[in-house]
Order: C-alpha cells, then sequence, then structure tokens
C-alpha cells in the first residue's frame, strides 16, 4: 500500500518527561522529535484519513549520513569510507524508538485505526550510501 521514501533527519520518539509546577506535576513529550513527525506527516499527505483496518506488515529502514571522519582526507578519497570506518550504525537512537515516533505518527494523521494491529514489524538502521539521501524508507502493506 505505501512504498515511499521519507525524506529528513531520523529522530526517535523521546521519553515523556515531568516538570513541577510549584506543589503539581505535569507530564509532557520533549518537542526533539516534532521537526521529524512533522516531515513525516508532510510528506505522507496523500494517505491522511484513511483508517484503515486489518493487519500490517510494515518495513522501517532508516539511514543516517555518516560523519565526516567516516571519510578520506585527501582530494581523491573524499568520498571513500574508510576501512577503520563502522560497518554498521550502532549508535543513538535506538530502533525501537525510531519506530515509534513513525507509528505514532500514522496513527496522528489517521492513516489507521490504531498501530496495535501491525502484526509484523521489521526495522533496520543503516548508514546513508554516497549520494543518498538521509532519511527513512518505509513500506506498509494491508493484509484485510
Amino acid at each position: 500500500m505505501i512504498d515511499k521514501f521519507i525524506q529528513g533527519k531520523p529522530k526517535a520518539q523521546p521519553r515523556p518527561r515531568i516538570r513541577r509546577i510549584g506543589y503539581a506535576a505535569r507530564i509532557y513529550n520533549p518537542s526533539t522529535a516534532d521537526k521529524w513527525k512533522k516531515a513525516i506527516a508532510y510528506q505522507l499527505i496523500p494517505y491522511h484519513n484513511k483508517k484503515f483496518d486489518g493487519y500490517f506488515h510494515v518495513e522501517l529502514n532508516f539511514f543516517f549520513e555518516r560523519p565526516k571522519t567516516h571519510f578520506g582526507s585527501g582530494k581523491k578519497t573524499l568520498d571513500v569510507v574508510k576501512k577503520s570506518s563502522p560497518k554498521f550504525h550502532t549508535y543513538k537512537p535506538d530502533l525501537d524508538n525510531l519506530a515509534k515516533s513513525v507509528l505514532d505518527t500514522l496513527t496522528d494523521i489517521s492513516y489507521w485505526i490504531d498501530d496495535s494491529n501491525i502484526t509484523e514489524l521489521l526495522v533496520t538502521k543503516d548508514w546513508a550510501n554516497s549520494g543518498q539521501l538521509e532519511g527513512m524508507q518505509l513500506k506498509i502493506q494491508n493484509y484485510e
């Protein structure tokens, strides 16, 4: 049903925080992932308010830009990844929190009735190849 690349810097869903105001406590979600969630919602405008029901298979493949330290320093090696650079993206953000931000956004735009209908979820994170944009490849299949 969806096979789309979402451009932007992937951000994880932050943990709720508690703020004390006088004698009362206020629970809130930090806004660190808001820009990413807005980018997802904007790039999925054709899928707003669909309210699909059934069972879903979801694939989320996240791609992160490599730091400049992963590349060579000479004129001819600026686009060549050093052998000493890590093969896999094993840094923050965590996969589960990345997935949560996307699934919550899909629920917020009413793509489906509820994300509890997801029966299969495949989540990966990797480095973006040279010339590839930072973002996420989103694939969703609906089994009614």
